[in-house]
């Protein structure tokens, strides 16, 4: 077995019925919070409004920024520090999916650092200090994992650039994972990010940065998508099901906290950049067909693991054909889960495929792939994604 590092600080309360314990979780860290959502809409008036009960009753003090959108920008997180300056705020709570605890995570580090969180990304010489407020969170999807990972993903929309604060500081203290909150995600959303979840499970899965640690966690994540992501998009009041997909998403995010993700998160992540309508689960849905042809042969024995946790009849055959077998199991998982789109359907102007594939580079991502990938490889994976379909593989 070789040698690796697992490293997790943060204290996962998980099950229903969690939230209540908010108040006793931020009044660890200060009396003076600011809560971090988007902007109030009837769907999540009642659950802002509890939060603040809850809070309030623990007797904090409750600064509300409700200024988080999909894709979070540089301008937003600045709002949301000034606003955490100008409060002294202790803590900060992120409330709700991906979006809003990123940028509650970045908005701790731009409250008590010189300059934007930008100049925090991972690729900066000035990285977040232990000065970085104390961050909670509470997820009300399941797909991200950001409530036990050390990323925080930030767009800059000048530099057509999102990028990411990843430092060990921006781990949550404490993530309330409460199932209840997501029974009312509607099935679009629950499909995008629960396929972000078998996305961060398969590419930690097949980094080789991973660890036994990681494969564990990720393909236990797997076998639970495969099983239940189905079954939440058809039935968003199932308990169950909305249970199991918190797991999920929260062993998802174990994985990528000490693995890494590859290729996919790297084009992913210069396709919301570059086109922020599109949700990061919509992008990774479109371009993954056309990566696992790309990729399989390179690793056999991994795509067949993968494979046979969706269809368990392919244990007779061998890794290579079952490898094979996994790029057809996840086209078929896509259009069960109704997410069999292509970049086209995502309005992405097919002009624009030379400069995505451009951008898939500047992140490292793509170097923790099992097959190495050049510029010509990626913009072929891009024009096979454009329609929808895949790659020949070879």
């Amino acid at each position: 077995m070789k040698k690796f590092n697992y490293f997790q600080p943060t204290e996962i309360r998980f099950g229903e019925g969690r939230l209540e314990e908010l108040g006793e979780a931020v009044s660890r860290y200060g009396k003076n919070c600011l809560l971090v959502t988007v902007p109030e809409i009837p769907e999540f008036s009642e659950l802002f409004r509890r939060a603040k009960k809850i809070l309030k009753d623990k007797g904090i003090n409750v600064i509300h920024f409700d200024g988080v959108i999909p894709n979070p920008t540089v301008e937003v997180v600045a709002k949301g520090g000034n606003l955490a300056k100008d409060n002294q705020v202790e803590v900060v709570v992120g409330l709700g999916g991906g979006s809003s605890m990123d940028t509650a995570k970045a908005i701790a580090v731009e409250a008590t650092h010189p300059g934007s969180c930008w100049d925090y990304i991972f690729s900066s010489e000035s990285q977040p200090t232990e000065k970085t407020l104390p961050i909670i969170a509470v997820a009300t999807t399941s797909g991200t994992g950001s409530h036990v990972t050390q990323v925080a993903v930030v767009t800059n929309p000048e530099e057509k650039y999102k990028s990411a604060l990843f430092n060990n500081n921006l781990y949550p203290r404490i993530s309330i994972v409460d199932p209840e909150l997501v029974v009312t995600l509607p099935p679009h959303f629950t499909a995008t990010t629960g396929f972000d979840v078998f996305a961060h499970a398969f590419e930690s899965y097949i980094n080789p940065n991973g660890s036994p640690y990681t494969d564990m966690t990720a393909l236990e994540a797997i076998r639970i998508v495969a099983r239940y992501l189905p079954q939440a998009v058809k039935e968003g009041k199932n308990i169950e099901a909305r249970t199991w997909m918190a797991w999920a998403d929260t062993l998802g995010g174990l994985s990528i906290a000490n693995a890494g993700v590859t290729l996919p998160h790297g084009i992913g992540m210069a396709i919301g950049g570059h086109f922020p309508h599109v949700a990061h689960g919509e992008a990774l849905a479109a371009i993954y067909p056309a990566i696992m042809r790309f990729t399989y042969k390179a690793s056999p024995q991994k795509f067949a693991a993968v494979a046979r946790l969706f269809d368990p009849s392919l244990e007779g055959i061998s890794d290579e054909l079952a490898a094979g077998k996994a790029c057809e199991i996840i086209d078929d998982f896509l259009e069960k889960i109704d997410l069999k789109i292509g970049l086209k359907d995502l309005k992405i102007p097919e002009e624009s495929l030379q400069e995505l594939a451009e951008a898939s580079f500047v992140l490292p991502d793509y170097k923790n792939h099992p097959r190495k990938v050049n510029f010509e490889e990626v913009y072929e994976i891009l024009r096979q994604s454009y329609k929808g379909g895949g790659s020949n593989g070879d």
